[in-house]
């Protein structure tokens, strides 16, 4: 099974995967000008973004519901033109990506960002409940129904975004089923 048909399937199954708070919503507060949410299908980050931000996914299932605008498209390779976006959004979405993708994609998207323009990231971080659960794919990456998910060190998430400059947060949630890690994070686009 393909990575974008197992999304495809996720979001006709289920009409909103993910529900809660946004904790990075205090890194949200402030983005204007052209904003593009990368892997946005489910909506949950929507209500912390401007109105007018762009909705971008790669299933076209998960846009449904998006309430601005939408463009299906693949967030490792942009099509947008060189320093046209004041700001991306990517919130648990360079941990789907293959390690191979994932340098790649961060290039993507410094390309598109215009020079200062921020970089608002989240990933799942070691340590996590859910880290081990499925089939593993690559060194830290678990497979389940199809959906790959990278488990990310600090040290190794500081080295993809050796350029970038920004503070990398750590958050540690106890819930009753388990401990949620996160890192996340708002960067300025490195100098080409």
């Amino acid at each position: 099974m393909d990575a974008r048909d197992a999304w495809r399937r996720k979001h006709a199954r289920e009409a909103a995967p993910w529900r809660g708070p946004v904790h990075a919503a205090p890194l949200l507060a402030g983005l204007s000008g052209r904003v593009v949410e990368l892997g946005a299908g489910g909506g949950k980050v929507a209500g912390a973004l401007p109105a007018e931000s762009v909705a971008l996914d790669w299933a076209p299932e998960g846009l449904r519901d998006a309430g601005r605008p939408r463009l299906v498209a693949d967030a490792r390779a942009l099509p947008f033109r060189d320093g046209s976006l004041d700001a991306l959004v990517a919130i648990h979405v360079l941990g789907h990506l293959a390690a191979a993708d994932r340098p790649r994609a961060l290039a993507g998207w410094a390309r598109a960002l215009r020079p200062g323009g921020a970089l608002v990231l989240e990933v799942f971080a070691r340590g996590d409940a859910r880290e081990g659960e499925g089939r593993e794919v690559e060194p830290g990456t678990w497979e389940r129904g199809g959906v790959a998910t990278h488990h990310f060190s600090e040290a190794e998430l500081r080295a993809l975004l050796a350029g970038w400059r920004g503070d990398l947060l750590v958050e540690e949630r106890r819930l009753r089923w388990g401990t949620r890690r996160a890192l996340r994070g708002r960067f300025t686009r490195p100098a080409p």
